[in-house]
């Protein structure tokens, strides 16, 4: 929080204490006229905008970066919202009547919430989570919904299909103050770190979400969120035990064939390579030479276009060729990605594999460089040769 804004949160503590009721839209409303009337000319003497048109008795700021809400419940019921559409702001602000104190939540920095006081300073809070909770309760659920869901609702529920107990509905629910206890930026990367982790295995995850649902099928997000942490610990240790029993010889033998299918694809683009290396001395050697031996402007003009033609059709050979490597090392991590799952065990069996492919790409790459610094280089000094022989006619 810098220094500079101080004096215009200041301003909003100081409406937020005086004034009878704080709309929904952020209004400050007060009894005492003489009270907005001398916080509009504080406003007008610090540049504060607000605006002219509002009653006698009413002030309403209008800051470009900063959302009022009227109370913490107002401010959980539409920031999510907020946050579905991406407009954010950089402040959202509302008056905390429980703590007496003007609650800021900072959008770079939604780990913590801060705090006005009265002392020239606006401080961080390391005990309430509770504004940055509300942004990361969407998260948490907008990423269950993504990841989970069989399907979308308009009523904002969503729907996991279990093995066991069939298709499970979770009724949404928005943020209540009985979770400020919970640092919901830490569960939110827990359940992204064990999503990344089990990867193609998010049954285990739905298996244990649906767990202690009852027989009617139908849950809160509120009692989900409320065990996550543990459903996240007890996948982990599903995932741990899924993969020790899985059938590493045969994952190996069925990737060592997809790492066949690369190193073929590598080789074919390195022929290819290799025979442009091999006719390049030959090509330019021939060219040089008859530009030695003729005298008649008119061959050297044609012997130079076809060089030109052939220079620049084997360059963008090349240039094709260096960019296909990263289609190539695209594909080959995904595949990676979907043989492994993210197993240590696995990856660790077939490492010299994916050290053989990667090599051979930044050859490749290498010598594609190389190739076409080289074709550039001799189209130079052909150039030479034939403005050379111009000047000689």
């Amino acid at each position: 929080m810098i220094n500079d804004e101080y004096k215009v949160f200041e301003i909003i503590n100081i409406a937020a204490v005086s004034a009878s009721n704080i709309s929904r839209e952020g209004i400050f409303i007060f009894d005492d006229k003489k009270t907005c009337e001398v916080l509009k000319e504080k406003c007008s003497a610090l540049n504060i905008s607000f605006d002219d048109a509002s009653a006698d008795n009413e002030l309403k700021f209008e800051i470009d970066d900063i959302s009022i809400f009227n109370n913490f419940d107002s401010f959980s019921t539409i920031f999510p919202e907020i946050v579905r559409t991406g407009n954010l702001n950089r402040y959202y602000c509302y008056y905390s009547k429980e703590d007496s104190k003007l609650v800021i939540l900072d959008i770079n920095h939604l780990d913590y919430s801060y705090y006005f006081s009265h002392d020239e300073k606006i401080f961080k809070s390391e005990k309430t989570y509770e504004a940055s909770n509300v942004f990361y309760w969407e998260k948490i659920y907008e990423t269950l919904l993504q990841n989970l869901s069989e399907e979308s609702r308009t009523d904002k529920s969503f729907s996991i299909l279990s093995y066991d107990k069939g298709k499970c509905f979770y009724e949404y629910s928005k943020y209540d103050r009985s979770f400020n206890k919970y640092n919901m930026l830490k569960l939110f990367k827990k359940l992204s770190k064990t999503l990344d982790t089990i990867n193609n295995y998010k049954s285990l995850l739905k298996k244990r979400c649906v767990e202690h649902i009852d027989n009617s099928n139908t849950s809160t997000l509120c009692l989900l969120i409320q065990e996550l942490d543990c459903i996240c610990d007890k996948t982990m240790l599903d995932f741990e035990i899924f993969v020790s029993n899985i059938d590493f010889d045969s994952s190996i033998h069925k990737f060592k064939e997809r790492i066949e299918f690369f190193i073929s694809q590598t080789r074919d683009i390195v022929e290819k390579m290799l025979s442009n290396i091999f006719t390049l001395p030959l090509t330019y050697a021939g060219a040089i030479f008859a530009f030695d031996k003729l005298e008649d402007e008119k061959y050297s003009s044609l012997i130079f276009l076809a060089m030109l033609l052939y220079t620049v059709l084997s360059c963008t050979f090349l240039i094709y060729e260096f960019i296909d490597t990263f289609t190539i090392k695209k594909h080959f991590i995904k595949e990676l990605l979907s043989y492994s799952n993210n197993s240590p065990n696995l990856k660790k069996d077939i490492q010299s594999d994916i050290n053989t492919v990667n090599r051979r790409i930044i050859g490749i790459r290498i010598i594609c460089s190389i190739l076409v610094i080289t074709f550039i280089v001799l189209l130079i000094y052909l150039k030479t040769q034939f403005f050379n022989l111009s000047k000689e006619n």
